[in-house]
């Protein structure tokens, strides 16, 4: 298609674009969504182009004279004006007064606006009651703060999660014929039969214990919404390189100043005002990408630790005696955490090789190829640290093992106090626990080395690629 025929067309797209939007509201309407973040980038960008078209008939009209301007300078005018104010009801969230009435003890998240989510202006309510009971000598209590919406809370997605994990386990036994055929009295709810136990641990160094991934099922659940936090983040990052190239352009127009034949005046300014616009949208997106990373990183500890909690209070007699009171707390609060964590620093795997090769390139098309040098350091580093990491890994692990042993000693020690004290048992218990609490404060002691070594090496690397 030529220029010719796009700009023929123009008037036709415009009509079609709003027809579009006009859809669009009445599709948000009829499905309960208050707010559009689409509908509000169109807004605003119909906003910036109808102003620039009417201040050109404008300019045309009043500096050039030209009198056939006139009454587009006028119409375009009065277009700018309908879709400011278009703009700014689409900067208001559609909610009713009795929907607002439905969910004022909520978060107002629910029926923010799209600007009001994207600056967090819908927590003004809270941080002022914070301030004002903070001048009053008091703080924040448990009234104050708003309850979860139905998407964030527990129960609304755990039991798919339940069902999903229940299926997936099945499959497998099924698969590995490890497990009876189930019949019409079975509990459907529960993945695992109640008799076995909550930790299986192998005595046998070559025995290798296979199951189901639970990292596929949280996947099937997590990962629509840790794909668009992924690529927030990727576009958060790609707005950072952007700086440096309006900073070169800057650089050069100031330097043009000095020569015979300056740039003009309106390039400076763009410049500017390019940098303000990046700088802010990076800082909007950013803020959108944090809370999906927050939302996502809570929902999964949620999903695992009501998991964990949940057979815990239902595993038999025997099988309590092989999971200990310790390995469960673990699991709830060290393994589910660490997952979670996973979830927030997942990104880097996705996002910092796209970066690095974008750097690279970049930097060899304004250096040339003495970059190579650093790059060399780069890649001589990258086997460094991640050896370092194993080694971190290793070490974790043993020092959780010998906290889980520590934990079920004291279980036994606090179970059994009226018989130590009788038979004068104190002190070997004492040595025990003491000796275990000595082995793990090693560990962790040379974890903490291994940790100074490798934010060393972090700060170390940077210098190194400078220098060459």
């Amino acid at each position: 298609m030529g220029k010719g025929t796009w700009t023929r067309d123009m008037p036709s797209r415009r009509e079609q674009f709003k027809v579009c939007a006009g859809a669009l509201v009445d599709v948000y309407r009829r499905y309960g969504q208050y707010s559009s973040g689409l509908l509000w980038i169109y807004w605003l960008l119909s906003m910036l182009c109808s102003g620039l078209r009417a201040y050109i008939y404008w300019k045309r009209w009043l500096f050039d004279e030209r009198e056939e301007a006139r009454t587009l300078a006028i119409l375009y005018s009065s277009i700018f004006l309908l879709v400011i104010g278009a703009f700014i009801l689409s900067s208001i969230s559609d909610a009713s007064a009795c929907i607002l009435e439905t969910y004022k003890d909520i978060s107002p998240e629910v029926t923010a606006s799209f600007p009001s989510y994207m600056t967090f202006y819908w927590m003004q309510p809270l941080m002022a009651t914070g301030h004002r009971k903070k001048r009053e000598g008091s703080g924040i209590e448990r009234e104050d703060l708003y309850q979860l919406s139905a998407p964030d809370r527990v129960n609304s997605y755990y039991p798919q999660f339940e069902k999903d994990l229940h299926d997936k386990i099945h499959r497998y036994h099924l698969s590995h014929r490890e497990v009876r055929r189930l019949t019409a009295d079975d509990d459907l709810r529960m993945p695992i039969n109640d008799s076995e136990p909550l930790v299986t641990v192998s005595t046998d160094s070559n025995t290798t214990f296979k199951t189901a991934s639970l990292i596929a099922v949280l996947g099937k659940h997590f990962l629509p919404l840790l794909s668009l936090s992924w690529t927030l983040s990727l576009v958060t990052r790609l707005q950072l390189l952007i700086s440096p190239l309006l900073q070169f352009l800057l650089i050069t127009h100031v330097e043009s100043q000095r020569t015979d034949n300056p740039e003009p005046l309106w390039k400076g300014i763009l410049y500017c005002f390019c940098f303000f616009l990046f700088s802010s949208f990076g800082t909007l997106v950013f803020n959108a990408m944090f809370t999906l990373y927050m939302k996502c990183r809570t929902r999964v500890r949620a999903t695992l630790i009501a998991a964990v909690y949940k057979k815990a209070l239902r595993l038999s007699a025997d099988a309590r005696q092989k999971s200990s009171t310790g390995e469960i707390v673990n699991l709830m609060s060290v393994d589910a955490q660490r997952i979670a964590h996973f979830v927030y620093e997942g990104w880097v795997f996705i996002v910092v090789p796209i970066q690095i090769c974008i750097v690279i390139y970049m930097l060899h098309r304004l250096m040339g190829n003495s970059i190579f040098a650093g790059v060399a350091i780069l890649l001589v580093a990258a086997p460094v640290s991640f050896a370092i990491g194993i080694l971190q890994r290793k070490i974790r692990v043993k020092t959780m093992k010998i906290k889980d042993e520590r934990i079920k000693l004291l279980k036994e020690v606090l179970s059994s106090i009226k018989v130590i004290k009788l038979y004068a048992w104190e002190p070997s218990f004492q040595r025990k626990v003491t000796l275990l609490r000595k082995s793990e404060v090693l560990r962790q002691r040379t974890l903490n080395i291994i940790r100074a070594i490798q934010n060393s090496l972090y700060n170390i690397v940077p210098v190194l690629v400078r220098m060459k």
